[in-house]
């Protein structure tokens, strides 16, 4: 399967723009993976689920708590902060969009 272009790589202006106000990002630039440097690499750089790969860093369990979403025909968007279980501190912020036409019928509908 091939990628078009428009979802080859990350668009932060664009997933920001789903959740305004998004002007508290004055500036991003999208780095090498080779140039994440440690514990950033291993928490962000590698194929794995995201929540599974934060609980295992810290040692704890956390919860996906939804501050904002965004339901459409072709995407799902989602605002989140994941909070550990045990001491309640917010260990990541995140937004995430996912392609549903990436996805299964099966995998669409548990989203």
């Amino acid at each position: 399967m091939t990628t078009p272009a428009t979802l080859a790589g990350p668009d932060g202006r664009g997933i920001f723009a789903l959740f305004p106000p998004s002007g508290y990002v004055a500036h991003s630039e999208v780095v090498a993976p080779e140039q994440v440097p440690p514990p950033y690499h291993g928490l962000l750089v590698h194929g794995h689920h995201m929540t599974v790969t934060v609980e295992a860093h810290h040692k704890d369990k956390v919860d996906v708590k939804i501050l904002d979403q965004r339901r459409g025909t072709d995407a799902y968007a989602r605002k989140i902060l994941l909070v550990t279980q045990k001491a309640r501190r917010v260990v990541q912020f995140g937004l995430v969009r996912i392609h549903l036409q990436f996805c299964s019928p099966a995998v669409r509908e548990e989203i």
